[in-house]
């Protein structure tokens, strides 16, 4: 049991709580139940990220509620998920409804704030939820829950805590949303560029609608000078691995990546020798062709790649490999469609080598690239911004909720 700072005191969640209150699931046979007024919380309604809710999915009448197990939350509650989603909870900003996978905590004003109790309850996420149990959902029973021991501060610390997280959780919110911004300008801006370019007064038909009349119809097989393919090197021979060379599996790739320079493991120039690995040179395209389909990256350096990788040396005087990777990028959607397979999907070099691309000449493409990448790297300093601030704020939660770091009052 870790210490508690003098003048804190060790209550638990049963402790603290002046009732607690459980829900139900009014009966879909009776019309009269759903489409009120009264927003009926479960568990699809909370994500990671909720903090204060005033809404749900779906809402219920008050007749639901009084002819059912649903209970009404007055307002300025601790509801938290009891099953399935171990470990989320909000503070309700209106009356709700709740069903049977939640539960509602009526705190005791004296002892603890709201505030306070559910940033805490969040920083310790990962204790609820090894309490949980179930082969397939994971739940948490009422006495277990009220079993949990929380370290309270006084009244004003507890105030000053919870005030300072939640200003770096507005941080955190609002670089979400300008980041989701830049995401749908990028998508309109992506729809626009690569398929009506820049200044074009003449136009002609295509299978995707009019484009340019100087543009020029290909396919990927067409604008590849050389596909390559990769390998696993054995992982019985102990001089393959721990080498100096980035070996790019799936699980190296994001749908945020564009230039890659590194890789989980590393192999030898043994183990491409000896396998069916390969050596990409640098600043060629590296595609995902099974799992993660639509997923692409330039390399910045010389690279082996796996089985489920594949490198696309393209033709430079038909097409740069920035203006495909953005526009293959765009058309992620298509590639994932072509994919087959029951549980992992894949794509065929036939299937990809047959995708068409309609092709601006050199100059255009270099202007649209620019145009792309200038939203990149503005979304990419907010992604960067974002992650300080979801890391201020985890070292906050570890100093600031277990008294190693005391706020002044």
């Amino acid at each position: 049991m870790s210490k508690i700072p003098e003048g804190w005191s060790r209550e638990s969640i049963g402790s603290v709580g002046d009732k607690f209150v459980g829900g139900g699931t009014p009966s879909r046979e009776v019309k009269d139940y759903y489409n009120g007024d009264i927003p009926w919380l479960t568990v699809k309604d909370l994500s990671e990220k909720d903090f204060y809710k005033g809404n749900a999915e779906e809402k219920i009448t008050l007749k639901a509620i009084e002819e059912s197990s649903s209970n009404l939350i007055e307002e300025r509650n601790i509801i938290v998920s009891t099953r399935m989603g171990l470990g989320r909870g909000i503070i309700n900003t209106c009356p709700m409804a709740i069903n049977q996978d939640m539960r509602a905590i009526y705190l005791k004003k004296s002892k603890v704030t709201n505030e306070y109790f559910l940033q805490w309850y969040k920083g310790n996420s990962e204790k609820v939820e090894a309490l949980g149990s179930g082969s397939t959902v994971k739940g948490i029973t009422l006495d277990l829950l009220k079993g949990i021991e929380i370290p309270l501060p006084s009244m004003p610390e507890q105030k000053k805590i919870a005030e300072i997280l939640t200003s770096v959780d507005k941080v955190i919110e609002l670089t979400e949303i300008e980041i989701e911004k830049l995401k749908n300008l990028k998508k309109g801006m992506m729809q626009d560029l690569l398929t009506k370019g820049i200044g074009h007064t003449k136009f002609k038909d295509s299978p995707i609608g009019k484009i340019p009349e100087s543009w020029e119809k290909e396919t990927i097989g067409s604008v590849g000078e050389k596909f390559i393919g990769g390998g696993t090197p054995s992982r019985a021979v102990s001089e393959y691995y721990n080498g100096d060379i980035p070996w790019l599996t799936v699980k190296d790739l994001s749908d945020n990546d564009f230039y890659k320079s590194t890789a989980e493991e590393k192999v030898t120039l043994k183990a491409i020798r000896e396998s069916s690995s390969n050596l990409v040179e640098e600043n060629n395209i590296i595609l995902s062709t099974r799992m993660g389909l639509g997923r692409g990256v330039i390399n910045t350096c010389a690279m082996a790649i796996n089985q489920d990788m594949r490198a696309i040396y393209l033709k430079k005087e038909k097409i740069t490999n920035e203006f495909f990777l953005q526009w293959y990028k765009a058309n992620s959607e298509k590639v994932i469609g072509l994919g087959s397979g029951s549980t992992v999907k894949g794509i065929t070099l036939d299937l990809l080598k047959a995708i068409e691309l309609y092709l601006p000449p050199i100059p255009e493409q270099k202007k649209i690239v620019s145009i792309l990448e200038s939203i990149d790297k503005r979304t990419d300093s907010l992604i960067l911004k974002l992650v300080k601030s979801k890391n201020m704020k985890k070292g906050l939660m570890q100093d600031l909720l277990t008294g190693k770091v005391r706020v002044k009052v």
